[in-house]
């Protein structure tokens, strides 16, 4: 509301909030409701996972690895650092924070090179070792992994190959989804700004 002076007279202007019109356009988007819906499930479920790993990771006595062995801080930290990832997806989509969204799909690229990086490693770790079984006894290398079997366990190089494809693809999905939202709800902002100085303007 504002107060003009015309001539010795008040006349009062109405002009509508702008964080309200802002959010009321936001919310009541269908698409864009429908797409953080979708990041919210993909969130949560993700946090509850990491979540599940690391409390495994604190109280197991085993160290689960794919081709190099971490050590029990390590597990904890990657957990820790995962868990923070998702709880700043769930957080930004819930409260439709721009910047919060645009940090978590930045973050996701990051990871996704790393997990090409990691699907090539393992790729190379799986053809070393397989020419490794051929050339060195069986039972030797028996020996050499039992000495650890105790503390640690090794996944199958092609399991460890195909959890990293499945989670590269999520977080295709995640960094897809979480641009498009950031798109929409920028759209949505600028169109609440454009409309308020519409008004602004038609009473001026």
């Amino acid at each position: 509301m504002e107060f003009e002076q015309n001539n010795g007279k008040v006349i009062i202007t109405n002009i509508p909030n702008s964080s309200l019109s802002k959010q009321q356009l936001i919310t009541t988007d269908l698409e864009i409701r429908r797409i953080r819906k979708y990041l919210l499930l993909i969130y949560g479920i993700g946090l509850v996972l990491c979540i599940y790993g690391l409390i495994y990771s604190i109280f197991s006595n085993k160290i689960i690895y794919c081709s190099i062995t971490n050590g029990r801080l390590e597990e904890i930290g990657e957990c820790i650092v995962a868990i923070l990832f998702f709880a700043l997806g769930l957080y930004s989509a819930s409260r439709y924070s721009e910047t919060g969204l645009r940090v978590i799909a930045w973050l996701g690229i990051i990871d996704l090179i790393g997990s090409v990086v990691a699907i090539f490693i393992l790729v190379i770790f799986s053809l070393m070792n397989s020419k490794r079984k051929s050339s060195i006894g069986i039972s030797l290398i028996d020996d050499l992994e039992n000495s650890h079997a105790k503390r640690t366990k090794q996944i199958n190089p092609l399991v460890c190959t195909i959890v990293f494809l499945l989670s590269f693809v999520l977080v295709v999905i995640i960094v897809i989804y979480t641009f498009k939202l950031t798109k929409l709800i920028s759209a949505k902002k600028t169109q609440a700004i454009q409309q308020i100085e519409r008004v602004v303007y038609s009473t001026a």
